[in-house]
């Protein structure tokens, strides 16, 4: 991964997985690239990018692989987050007690050429009481996938990194996803 600054204002990200094979079979991810957004940081606290990211929904589905708690992620995690799409993304500072993201993006699966008239909205938020703890909610409504199927997401997770004197951490989440099909009907699933 390569971030940085043009100017004060401005930024830059790159992420390639240089490991990922584009000749894999058909359902697997085979993206070498990953992220690719340029972000406009002139408001202090907020970050504004146009781009590839990562959609605003679950926690651990918006933490870097390297700061996983398993070798993989949790199922639900994969179905209702830790997908990335192209589109407009924000994420925000309220003081020490609050953050917010959002996007919205085309609802097509990563490094997908061509244009999309559908649309998927998701956003976060996280209350922060005290240092090391962190709970809040996070949901996504829209079309996704190449055949533009409705979806509806909500999410719900509290996180404890533990302080100095005991040092436990307590990570959950729960996760909901209906998911419209072809034939008209849905699928509900939930995970934890």
């Amino acid at each position: 991964k390569l971030n940085g600054k043009v100017t004060p204002d401005w930024g830059f990200e790159v992420m390639i997985d240089p490991t990922k094979s584009p000749s894999v079979t058909a359902g697997a991810d085979g993206k070498i690239l990953q992220d690719l957004a340029i972000t406009w940081l002139g408001l202090k606290g907020h970050e504004f990018s146009l781009g590839q990211k990562k959609i605003a929904m679950t926690e651990e589905g918006l933490r870097s692989s390297s700061e996983i708690d398993f070798v993989e992620r949790a199922r639900i995690t994969r179905v209702i987050g830790d997908q990335r799409q192209a589109g407009f993304f924000y994420k925000g500072e309220y003081g020490e007690m609050f953050g917010a993201q959002a996007s919205i993006t085309n609802g097509l699966p990563s490094n997908v050429a061509g244009t999309s008239d559908r649309l998927f909205y998701a956003a976060r938020f996280d209350v922060k009481p005290m240092k090391g703890l962190v709970f809040g909610v996070s949901g996504g409504t829209g079309n996704q996938g190449t055949q533009a199927l409705a979806r509806d997401r909500y999410a719900a997770h509290v996180r404890w990194d533990g302080t100095e004197s005991l040092p436990l951490m307590l990570r959950a989440e729960y996760g909901h996803a209906t998911d419209g099909q072809t034939s008209g009907t849905e699928i509900d699933r939930d995970g934890f």
